[in-house]
């Protein structure tokens, strides 16, 4: 999965989870400093799981309070 994001930071992580918060983590990535939340950038995040079609729930973490803006995730490439 891909997701399209900004973060003035860069302190913090994207965990994929399958169905629920406490389901299986699937993935995870480290947000990077992109500059501003008005400079986006694609990130990559592999994910281990079966083929199949399952509810994906995305947990952020990390200290700060705005650690990014998510403007949308995507499958490929």
């Amino acid at each position: 999965i891909n997701f399209y994001l900004s973060s003035e930071t860069g302190k913090g992580r994207i965990e994929v989870h399958q169905d629920s918060i406490g389901g299986k983590i699937l993935g995870s990535c480290i947000i990077p400093k992109t500059g501003s939340f008005k400079t986006y950038q694609t990130v990559p995040c592999k994910l281990k799981n079966k083929a199949g079609t399952n509810d994906l729930v995305f947990v952020f973490k990390g200290v700060e309070n705005d650690l990014a803006h998510l403007d949308w995730s995507f499958f490929g490439k």
